[in-house]
C-alpha cells in the first residue's frame, strides 16, 4: 500500500528490514527463509516507491548476496528489489559497483520452473531500468544481456509472458539506441525476433519492437541496413504501415526505419523502390495526421529522390500532391524534407511537367516564404532547376514566385544569395518575366546584387540584367535608372565571369538607339573597348558585340568608337587566326559600320577579303558587309577594285546557301559594278549568268539587288551585247511581269532596262511587239510617276523600239510619245538627249509629225533649251525643222509664243542650230499669210550675220525666197544691208544658194516699189549669173538660178527702160542668146521673156541685132510652149518696127 509508505519509512521499517535481511546472510545465526522473504519484499516495496529515499551503503552488498541465498524465492525476492532500484538514475552507479548487472542477467534467463518466471521478469525489467542509461548499455551487451533479452522476446509467443516480451523488447529498444551495439545486436539474433514481435497481437510489443528496429536503422555501416531488410523487416512494416488500427507509436517508429533506409545508398534503395514500400510511405505521410509520421515519411522520399534513377518509380507511386500539401505543415523538419524532395525533383527536366500537372508552383511559392533557412534554401534550388523550362518561368511568376525570390535578396547568407541570383537569372530568360522583373521594382534588387563584394553572386546578379535587357522595352527604362554605372562597377571588379555577363548585359542595352548618348557619355565605352583585349573569348565576344551595337546607331558613336581607339583591338581580332568566329563577326560588323560613314581603317580591306573565304557563314557575311560598303564609297572602293580576285570571290558567294552571304555579296556587286572597269570583270567572270540565275528567285529582296546590280551592269552595254544571253535565262513575258510590278520600284526598272537592252537589236524587235511589251511600257510609265528611274529606263526602251520606222506608228499611237517626253524633263543632258534624238527620228515620218505637234512637243522642246549642252540645241533645232514641214504645224508655230524664245538658238555658236533653226523658219515662210507672225519673232537683221557660216547661208537663202515672195512685207525686209547680202550670196559657190538668192532678188524686183535693186551692183550680180558658162552644162538648180535672173532683170526692164540699156552695154546678150541652145523649155522661156523685154526700147536695138538676135530667135523652134514662141514672135515684131533695122540684110543674111 504506497499510502502506508511514509509512516513505515518513518518507524524505520526499512531499516528493520534491512537488519534482518543482514542477520538472515550471517552463517552463524539462524534465519527464518520465510521472514526474510517478506523483508525483501518490504525493501523491494519500499525503495520502488520512493524514489527520494536514501539508502544505506551496505543494502546494495546486501541484495547482491541475497541474490544468491539458497532459498529460490528470496532469490527471487531479491532480483525484484534490485530491478526497482534500477529504475532510479540516483542508484545506478552504485548498482553498477556491486555489479547488479551480472545478477540481472543471470536471472533473465527462463527458467522451466513456474515459479521462477516473475523473478525472470523482476531481472529483465531491471536491464530495462539499466538499459536506460547510455552509459550502461553497451557495458550490459557485453555482460550477456543480449542473450536473455532475446530469450525474452520469445518467451510469450503464446501470449502467457506478454510482460516479459514487453520489459524485453523495451530493453533492447533502449540498447539499441547505443551506437556501439547496434552491429552486435544486428548480428547476433536480435533482428528475427523483433521481426517477430513486430507480429505480435499486443501493441507494446510492437512498438518497443518497431522502435528497437528503427534504433537499429540508425546505424547504416556494418552491413545493418542489409541484414535488417534480408531479414524481411520490410514486408511487416508496411503492413502495419498500411494498418488503419495500428498504434501511432509504431507508425512513428518504421517512417522513422524507412527514412532512415532511405538515407543509404542505392543497394538499399532498391528494397525501397517496391509499390509496397511507396505505398506506405504515401500512407504514412498522408493518412496518418500525425506530425512525426510525416516528417519521417517525407525524410524517407526525400532521400530516396536523391538517387535522379528512382524518380520515375517514386512518382508513379506516390502522388505529388500528398507530398505538396505538407507545405502547408507548421513543422519545420517535415518543410525541410518537402524543399529537398522538389529540389530532387526539379534536378531531372523529366519531373517538370509532372510537377506542373500537380500545380507544385503554389508550394514552392509557400515554401519560398518561409522563415526557415534550409527550406528557403532548398526550394530555391528546387525553382532555380525549375525555371530552366520555359513553361515553369512563367507558372512560378504567375504564382507570385519573383515576389517572394526577390524577397529573400535581404538575407546576408551568402549560399541562400547564389541560388536565389541562379534562379532569378533562370527566370529572366522568359520575356514575360523580363517585364515583370520591371514591374514589380526587382531592378533595385538585382542592381545591389551585381555590386555584391562575392563574385559569384555579382555574375549571377548581371547575368540577370543581360537577359532582362534582351527585352527591347526594357532597354531605354533600365538605362534610365542607372543600370549602366552598376554594370561599371561590375566590371571594374576584373573578375572574368563577372565581366562576361557585363559585358553582355551592356550589349543588350547598347542595341537600343535612344541608349547610345547615356553609354557613351559614360565612361562605359572606354570599359567596353578595354574588354576587347580581353583573352577570355565570351568577355572580347560581348564586348564586340556591344561596340557593334554602338557603331550601328549614329555617325556621332562611331566616332568616339575612333577616338577612344577602339579600331586597333577591332582590328586585332578580325586578324587573328584562332580567334572566335563570333567574336570576328561582330568585331567586323563595328568595322563595316564604320566604313558606311567613311572612317575605313587602314590593314581592313585583306583582312575582310580573306574572310570572305570563310567556311563560318555568319563571318563570312559580315566580312561581305564591309566589302559592300567599301564598295558603296567611291574614295574607298579604288582599294577593292586593284585586288584581282576580289570579283570571282564574290561571285562564288552567290553560290552559298547562306542568304545573308548572298545578299551582302549581291550588295558589294552593286557597289563594284558602279566603276566600269569592274563591271567588265565582273561580265567577263561570268557574273551576269550568275545574276541572271536569281531572276528567278522567290525571296524578292535578292531579286531586288540582283536586278539592280544588272542595271548598272547594263551601263557598260553588257546586256545589250548580250541580248541573247537574257533570253535564254528569263523571257519577254517574265520581263514584262518584272515591267508590271506595282510595288517594287528594281523590279520595274530592271524589266524595263532589260527589255530596253534587248531592244537595241533590231532582230528582237518583233518579238518584243508581238508580246504586248510596248503597251506596258507606254502605260506604265505613265502610272508610276513617281519611279523616275523606272520611267527613264522604260523611255530608253521606248527609244530603242522607235529606231525601227516600221515600229513607229504604233509608239505614237499607243501614246509613246509622253515617256520620251519625258526624258526631255529630267537634268541629265545624256537623257535629254535621248529623248530629243528620239523625237526628231520620229518626226522624219511625215504622218507623224503633227501628232508630235499636238502631244505639246513645243513645250518640252522649250525646256531642254534650259540644258546647256549643245547636241541638245541641235536635237531641239532639228526637231522644229521637221515640224515644220508639215503644212498645219507651220500655222501654230508661227502662231506660238514658243517661237520667240527658240531664237535664242541663233546665238548659239554652232551652225547646225542656227541652219536648222533657219530651215525652221524658211518653211514656215512658205505660207505668206504667215510672215506677219514671222516677221514677230524672227529677228532679220540677223540673217546679213549668219551667212558668214557655209552650214547656215543656205537656209538664209531660202528664208530671203520665201520672205520675198510677199510684196505686202517688202518694206519690212528689203534693207541695204540685205541687198549687199543677196548680191554676195548670188555669187556663192553652191548653187542652192545661188538658186534661192536668184529667187529673191526675182520676187524682189516683181514689185516696183522696190527701187534700191536698181543699182548697177545688183545688174551685174545678174549678168554673172546668165553669163556663167560653167552652169549651162549643168541640170537642175544652175538653170534654175539662170531662169530667176532673167526674170529680175526682165521685171528691172519692165519697170524702167534705161535698165536694158545698161545690161546690154554689159555684153548680156550673147549668154543669153546662148540660153535658148540649152535644152531646158523653163530656161528658153525665161531667155525669151528677158529678150522681149529688152527689145520694148529701141536703144537696145542696135545691140540686140549685133548679136543677131533676130536670128537666134526665129531659128529657136524646139519648144512647144506657146509663151517661148509668143515671146520670141514679139521680140522680132519690135525690132523690124525699128526703122533703123536692115530688114533685106536680116532677110538676106539671117
Amino acid at each position: 500500500n504506497m499510502k502506508a509508505h511514509p509512516d513505515l519509512l518513518e518507524l524505520d521499517v526499512l531499516g528493520l528490514a534491512t537488519s534482518e535481511c543482514l542477520t538472515a546472510l550471517d552463517l552463524k545465526q539462524s534465519s527464518d527463509h520465510e521472514t526474510l522473504r517478506f523483508c525483501i519484499l518490504i525493501i523491494a516495496n519500499l525503495t520502488g516507491g520512493n524514489r527520494s529515499q536514501p539508502l544505506t551503503e551496505n543494502l546494495f552488498d546486501i541484495l547482491m548476496n541475497l541474490t544468491r541465498h539458497r532459498d529460490v524465492k528470496c532469490r527471487e525476492n531479491s532480483v525484484l528489489a534490485l530491478g526497482n532500484l534500477c529504475t532510479n538514475p540516483v542508484h545506478v552507479k552504485r548498482l553498477v559497483d556491486v555489479k547488479c548487472a551480472d545478477a540481472l542477467v543471470a536471472y533473465s534467463f527462463p527458467t522451466t520452473a513456474e515459479e521462477s518466471v516473475n523473478a525472470q521478469f523482476q531481472a529483465i525489467a531491471g536491464l530495462h531500468g539499466l538499459s536506460k542509461h547510455a552509459e550502461l548499455r553497451a557495458p550490459l551487451l557485453r555482460e550477456g544481456g543480449l542473450e536473455p533479452l532475446i530469450l525474452g522476446l520469445r518467451s510469450g509467443n503464446d501470449g502467457s509472458h506478454i510482460e516479459i516480451q514487453r520489459e524485453s523488447a523495451a530493453a533492447l529498444k533502449n540498447m539499441a539506441m547505443e551506437k556501439e551495439t547496434r552491429s552486435l545486436m544486428a548480428k547476433s539474433g536480435a533482428l528475427p525476433t523483433l521481426k517477430e514481435l513486430l507480429k505480435s497481437k499486443d501493441s507494446i510489443c510492437r512498438n518497443h519492437a518497431s522502435s528497437a528496429l528503427a534504433n537499429l536503422a540508425e546505424s547504416s555501416g556494418d552491413g545493418i541496413h542489409e541484414l535488417l531488410l534480408h531479414n524481411g523487416c520490410l514486408d511487416i512494416m508496411c503492413k502495419h504501415a498500411n494498418d488503419k488500427d495500428c498504434h501511432v507509436d509504431t507508425k512513428r517508429a518504421i517512417s522513422r526505419c524507412l527514412a532512415l533506409f532511405a538515407s543509404n545508398t542505392s543497394q538499399v534503395h532498391e528494397h525501397l523502390l517496391t509499390d509496397d514500400v511507396l505505398s506506405s510511405l504515401e500512407v504514412l505521410i498522408a493518412a496518418t495526421d500525425d506530425r512525426n509520421c510525416e516528417r519521417c515519411g517525407m525524410l524517407a522520399v526525400a532521400n530516396l529522390a536523391t538517387d535522379g534513377s528512382t524518380h520515375p518509380v517514386i512518382l508513379s507511386t506516390i502522388r505529388l500532391e500528398t507530398i505538396l500539401k505538407l507545405a502547408q505543415s507548421d513543422d519545420v523538419e517535415t518543410l525541410r524534407s518537402l524543399s529537398f524532395a522538389l529540389h530532387s525533383f526539379s534536378t531531372c527536366e523529366q519531373n517538370h511537367a509532372i510537377l506542373v500537372e500537380a500545380n507544385a508552383a503554389d508550394s514552392l511559392v509557400t515554401l519560398l516564404r518561409c522563415d526557415d533557412y534550409d527550406t528557403s534554401f532548398q526550394t530555391c534550388l528546387a525553382t532555380k532547376y525549375l525555371c530552366t523550362s520555359e513553361n515553369w518561368r512563367n507558372i512560378i511568376a504567375e504564382s507570385n514566385g519573383l515576389e517572394a525570390l526577390l524577397s529573400l535578396a535581404s538575407g546576408n547568407d551568402l549560399e541562400l544569395k547564389r541560388e536565389l541570383v541562379g534562379a532569378l537569372r533562370n527566370m529572366t530568360l522568359s520575356d514575360d518575366n523580363k517585364r515583370r522583373m520591371m514591374v514589380e521594382d526587382g531592378m533595385k534588387v538585382i542592381a545591389k546584387l551585381c555590386r555584391d563584394s562575392d563574385s559569384i553572386v555579382s555574375h549571377q546578379a548581371c547575368g540577370v540584367l543581360a537577359n532582362i535587357a534582351e527585352r527591347q522595352a526594357n532597354k531605354v527604362v533600365m538605362v534610365k535608372q542607372g543600370i549602366i554605372l552598376h554594370l561599371q562597377f561590375a566590371v571594374l571588379t576584373k573578375c572574368i565571369p563577372v565581366l562576361r555577363e557585363s559585358m553582355r548585359a551592356i550589349a543588350n542595352l547598347s542595341s537600343a538607339s535612344e541608349n547610345a548618348l547615356d553609354i557613351l557619355a559614360s565612361s562605359a565605352l572606354t570599359l567596353i573597348i578595354d574588354s576587347l583585349r580581353c583573352d577570355d573569348v565570351l568577355c572580347s565576344r560581348y564586348a564586340a558585340m556591344a561596340v557593334s551595337n554602338l557603331s550601328s546607331l549614329t555617325v556621332d558613336s562611331c566616332q568616339q568608337i575612333v577616338r577612344e581607339d577602339g579600331i586597333t583591338p577591332l582590328v586585332s581580332l578580325v586578324k587573328q587566326q584562332t580567334a572566335d568566329s563570333l567574336t570576328q563577326q561582330y568585331a567586323m560588323i563595328c568595322l563595316a559600320n564604320l566604313s558606311s560613314y567613311g572612317l575605313i581603317p587602314s590593314g581592313c580591306t585583306q583582312a575582310s577579303i580573306d574572310h570572305i573565304k570563310s567556311m563560318d557563314l555568319d563571318l563570312r557575311a559580315s566580312a561581305l558587309l564591309f566589302v559592300a560598303n567599301l564598295a558603296s564609297n567611291v574614295k574607298s572602293r579604288a582599294a577593292l577594285e586593284d585586288e584581282l580576285s576580289i570579283t570571282e570571290d564574290l561571285l562564288t558567294c552567290l553560290e552559298c546557301k547562306s542568304r545573308l552571304v548572298q545578299v551582302h555579296a549581291l550588295d558589294a556587286l552593286r557597289g563594284l559594278s558602279t566603276s566600269a572597269s569592274v563591271r567588265d570583270k565582273i561580265i567577263s567572270c561570268g557574273g551576269l549568268e550568275s545574276l541572271l540565275a536569281f531572276v528567278h528567285s522567290d525571296d524578292t529582296e535578292l531579286k531586288q539587288k540582283v536586278l539592280l546590280t544588272l542595271c548598272n551592269l547594263s551601263l557598260s552595254g553588257a546586256m545589250s551585247d548580250r541580248a541573247n544571253t537574257i533570253l535564254q535565262k528569263v523571257d519577254i513575258q517574265l520581263l514584262i511581269g518584272f515591267l508590271c510590278n506595282e510595288t517594287l520600284a528594281s523590279h520595274r526598272m530592271f524589266g524595263a532596262m532589260a527589255i530596253g537592252n534587248i531592244a537595241s537589236d533590231l532582230a528582237f524587235h518583233s518579238p518584243i511587239l508581238k508580246s504586248g511589251a510596248l503597251e506596258n511600257l507606254i502605260g506604265l510609265s505613265e502610272v508610276n510617276s513617281s519611279d523616275i528611274e523606272s520611267q527613264r529606263c522604260m523611255a530608253f526602251a521606248i527609244c530603242n523600239l522607235a529606231v525601227q520606222s516600221r515600229n513607229r506608228s504604233s509608239i505614237v499611237s499607243s501614246g509613246g510619245l509622253s515617256p520620251i517626253m519625258y526624258l526631255c524633263h529630267t537634268t541629265d543632258s545624256n537623257d535629254t538627249l535621248i529623248g530629243l534624238s528620239t523625237l526628231r527620228v520620229l518626226a522624219t515620218s511625215d504622218d507623224l509629225r503633227r501628232p508630235i505637234f499636238e502631244e505639246g512637243v513645243l513645250h518640252v522642246l522649250l525646256l531642254a533649251l534650259n540644258n546647256g549642252c549643245v547636241a541638245c540645241k541641235r536635237e531641239v533645232s532639228s526637231m522644229l525643222a521637221l515640224l515644220s514641214l508639215n503644212h498645219e504645224n507651220k500655222f501654230d508655230l508661227a502662231r506660238s509664243d514658243e517661237m520667240k524664245e527658240f531664237m535664242c538658238l541663233l546665238k548659239v555658236d554652232d551652225a547646225h542650230c542656227i541652219s536648222l533653226l533657219c530651215r525652221c523658219i524658211g518653211s514656215i515662210c512658205e505660207v505668206n499669210e504667215l510672215h506677219p507672225h514671222v516677221l514677230n519673232f524672227f529677228p532679220l537683221d540677223d540673217l546679213p550675220r549668219l551667212t558668214a557660216d557655209p552650214k547656215v547661208i543656205k537656209e538664209v537663202a531660202r528664208c530671203y525666197a520665201n520672205l520675198s515672195s510677199n510684196f505686202d512685207h517688202h518694206t519690212s525686209i528689203v534693207t541695204p544691208v540685205m541687198i549687199k547680202n543677196l548680191i554676195a550670196l548670188c555669187s556663192h559657190y553652191d548653187s542652192d544658194v545661188r538658186r534661192l538668192s536668184s529667187l529673191t532678188i526675182a520676187n524682189l524686183v516683181a514689185n516696183e516699189m522696190n527701187t534700191a535693186l536698181k543699182g548697177k551692183d545688183m545688174l551685174c550680180t545678174l549678168n554673172n549669173i546668165i553669163d556663167d558658162h560653167k552652169a549651162i552644162d549643168n541640170s537642175g538648180h544652175n538653170l534654175e538660178s539662170k531662169c530667176y535672173a532673167c526674170m529680175a532683170i526682165g521685171s528691172l526692164v519692165s519697170t524702167d527702160q534705161t535698165v536694158g540699156v545698161q545690161v546690154v552695154s554689159m555684153g548680156i546678150m550673147p549668154p543669153l542668146l546662148q540660153l535658148l541652145s540649152v535644152k531646158d523649155e523653163q530656161l528658153n522661156l525665161c531667155a525669151v521673156y528677158l529678150v522681149d523685154k529688152l527689145s520694148l526700147h529701141e536703144d537696145t536695138h542696135p545691140g540686140l541685132h549685133v548679136h543677131h538676135s533676130i536670128s537666134h530667135l526665129i531659128n529657136h523652134n524646139a519648144t512647144e510652149l506657146p509663151h517661148v514662141k509668143t515671146y520670141s514672135i514679139g521680140a522680132i515684131r519690135r525690132l523690124c518696127e525699128n526703122t533703123c533695122t536692115d530688114i533685106e540684110h536680116l532677110m538676106v543674111k539671117e
